[in-house]
């Protein structure tokens, strides 16, 4: 059996307690940069265009870099890269202490996105790896509480600012993000290498790794919901020309593109005749959308803009009437 078969509670505890606070610590840089160029905005001359298009870059290089960051986890293991990512992070928060312009800011901006882009790669694998997978709905719950906590910890930079100044308070904001670099280095035993789980898989079904990588279900399942879901949104504004905000660029669900929804779902169900399962969604707000979508060949229902306009008993109303035959 594997490590994450057999973990008993207290090492599952350990885990998820550093990996939940590394992700804590990750979302609280993602605002600490933030909080700190509006800090020290006035005093190095920047102007509020420039703190958002700093924070952009910062996100924006976060966000592109995350494929690269899931291939280097791959190759050198989760442990040392997020190990990694958490001492960039914060030594780039540190770097603010130093820095006097936009483009000493836009380097830094760089390179802590660069540390905090490995986050979601080495963490999930981790957990996959290291934790009892009866306990993985609660290790990735407390993932992503950790998370919002540290984005609500943020604000601490101004308290810091007011004690210290805001070199001290880069400075010691730096702090988390090294110390727990430094744990997630050192939990060698607990924090179990993914790669041993897939190279063996790979290796029952006589395949090469990097190839059983990508073929694995869930995978594939998670890269076909993608390319399922893409009847829910569109940028067309008809039917809604004469509304107030009728005219708005961008992505548009809901209920004015059901029937179009409804004919993309149709289009899919017959040309993938049953070997892959269709996602419908896109402007369900009814039991008589969701019939619509499942005769039209949807095997399941998304609802997300409904939820907004009835609430969160949707779901089960819509799951009764099915049930009934309405």
């Amino acid at each position: 059996m594997s490590a994450a078969t057999t973990a008993p509670l207290q090492h599952d505890f350990r885990v998820i307690s550093l990996i939940g606070v590394a992700h804590g610590v990750s979302h609280f840089y993602q605002l600490a940069f933030a909080t700190m160029l509006l800090i020290v905005r006035q005093e190095v001359g920047l102007s509020y265009a420039d703190v958002g298009l700093l924070a952009g870059i910062f996100y924006g290089v976060s966000g592109v870099a995350q494929t690269a960051a899931g291939f280097a986890v791959d190759r050198f293991g989760a442990r040392p890269i997020l190990a990694g990512g958490l001492l960039v992070v914060g030594l780039g928060l540190a770097c603010i202490s130093v820095a006097h312009s936009f483009v000493g800011f836009a380097c830094i901006a760089v390179i802590a996105g660069l540390g905090n882009s490995v986050f979601h790669p080495a963490d999930f694998a981790l957990l996959n790896s290291s934790v009892n997978t009866n306990r993985l709905g609660r290790a990735f719950s407390i993932h992503g509480l950790g998370g919002s906590l540290g984005w609500a910890a943020a604000p601490v930079m101004y308290f810091l600012d007011s004690l210290f100044g805001w070199v001290g308070a880069a400075l010691i904001g730096a702090l988390p993000g090294i110390v727990l670099s430094g744990l997630v280095f050192v939990h060698r035993e607990q924090l179990v290498d993914h790669r041993i789980k897939v190279r063996a898989a790979a290796a029952q079904a006589g395949g090469r790794p990097g190839l059983a990588l990508f073929l694995q279900p869930a995978l594939l399942l998670c890269l076909a919901y993608f390319a399922l879901i893409a009847a829910n949104t569109t940028t067309s504004r008809e039917g809604v020309e004469h509304l107030l905000h009728g005219n708005e660029t961008g992505g548009m669900s809901g209920a004015p593109l059901r029937a179009k929804s409804t004919e993309v779902i149709r289009k899919f169900a017959r040309a993938l005749n049953g070997k892959i399962v269709v996602i419908g969604g896109g402007g369900i707000s009814s039991v008589r959308d969701a019939r619509e979508k499942l005769d039209a060949g949807a095997t399941l229902l998304q609802l997300y803009a409904a939820l907004v306009y009835r609430g969160p008993g949707l779901p089960a109303e819509i799951l009764r009437g099915l049930a009934a035959g309405r």
